[in-house]
């Protein structure tokens, strides 16, 4: 009977260690199924952005930022929006000025994204590849300026009831130039169009280095790494 006994124990504790191992395992594929669908939620989220953006809808992109008065929206080549009030302004201002004949395509590629260890915020990136034609609200009958556009888009997401939403985005100017000159000599003589005005910034851009023709390219935002958790993050805008 002892024996008998003991054998139960023994089959008992390697049911209870098979046990183990196999919920470690199972947490294991939970996590990854995790990040991966998360991944998906944000490159679907980002590519509806995108679509909207390229389409002149300015006044539908708000929903896409967490609903918190801490979110940040960073232009380089104009400055930074903090709060809700104020990122709101800079798209409003988009469809005010979005005269006939003005058209911005915002084409993203090259995705990296990071999902936190602890699932609930993200730490993503894009480049932009565009075009853009911008009309003079004061003189609308004149030709648009049309632009290439190279870009770097930088995300923090949070994850929400409502599913990731975005905390901060920045938009960083790589290299851009008018239709008609090489890249070259229009970054010895940039001419953004000065009539594409913007509401006041919060506070100046902090990563503003475009391609210049002489100066070596510059490294204007980091690349998305691994995390734990978003108190991990530093300032990388």
């Amino acid at each position: 009977m002892l024996e008998q006994i003991q054998k139960i124990v023994e089959t008992n504790d390697k049911i209870a260690e098979k046990t183990a191992i196999l919920r470690g395992e199972n947490q294991a594929r939970e996590a990854i199924i995790s990040q991966r669908m998360a991944r998906i939620e944000i490159e679907n989220a980002m590519g509806r952005f995108a679509i909207l953006y390229s389409g002149g809808q300015y006044g539908c992109l708000m929903p896409f930022f967490a609903d918190t008065g801490q979110i940040v929206f960073q232009r380089s080549d104009v400055g930074i929006y903090e709060g809700r009030e104020a990122v709101s302004a800079y798209f409003l201002n988009l469809a005010d000025h979005a005269l006939p004949g003005t058209f911005r395509i915002m084409m993203l590629t090259s995705p990296v994204i990071e999902i936190a260890g602890d699932g609930k915020t993200a730490w993503a990136m894009w480049y932009i590849n565009g075009l853009e034609a911008i009309k003079n609200p004061k003189a609308p009958n004149a030709p648009a300026a049309d632009m290439w556009i190279n870009d770097k888009l930088a995300v923090e997401f949070i994850h929400t009831d409502c599913g990731w939403k975005i905390l901060r985005m920045t938009v960083c100017e790589e290299m851009r130039g008018r239709y008609h000159k090489s890249w070259g000599d229009y970054s010895v003589e940039p001419d953004y169009p000065e009539f594409d005005t913007f509401p006041k910034p919060t506070r100046p851009a902090d990563c503003h280095l475009p391609f210049r023709s002489d100066r070596k390219s510059q490294k204007n935002l980091d690349t998305p790494e691994p995390y734990e958790t978003y108190e991990c993050l530093c300032n990388h805008f």
